[in-house]
């Protein structure tokens, strides 16, 4: 009897592991990943994603006489609020200063141009959906 009780009860936490924490940590390592490519290609210097409790950085004063030269300050967008329809219609290239976007009134291009890999891109535009 303890013998069925004991394979029972392995049974019970093996199915416990695979449909319970597989995919748990799966998600988290594919959302780690892209929050990675976000710090490291520094997204925050210019937003923040405060959905995922990243904030913006604070500006240094190379970055605000920049501003400055430019003529107009910007204030770039928390990516919390990201729109999907914007995803679909064209992120990627957007991240990559292909084409431009209604903003605030003006038609813009992203400030600094994606520089990593296509995959990285994706991984990217996941996190920031939420994926």
């Amino acid at each position: 009897m303890k013998q069925i009780v004991t394979k029972v009860f392995s049974y019970l936490v093996f199915f416990f592991v695979v449909l319970v924490l597989l995919p748990i940590s799966v998600g988290r390592t594919d959302n780690a990943a892209g929050k990675k490519i976000f710090l490291d290609s520094k997204c925050n210097k210019c937003h923040s994603f405060k959905s995922q409790g990243i904030q913006q950085l604070p500006k240094s004063a190379d970055a605000e006489a920049e501003d400055a030269d430019e003529g107009e300050k910007i204030d770039p967008p928390d990516l919390s609020t990201l729109d999907d329809a914007f995803v679909k219609a064209g992120l990627d290239k957007f991240l990559k200063k292909q084409v431009a976007v209604e903003y605030k009134g003006k038609s813009r291009k992203h400030k600094k141009s994606f520089t990593g890999s296509d995959a990285d891109l994706k991984t990217l535009i996941d996190f920031l959906q939420g994926k």
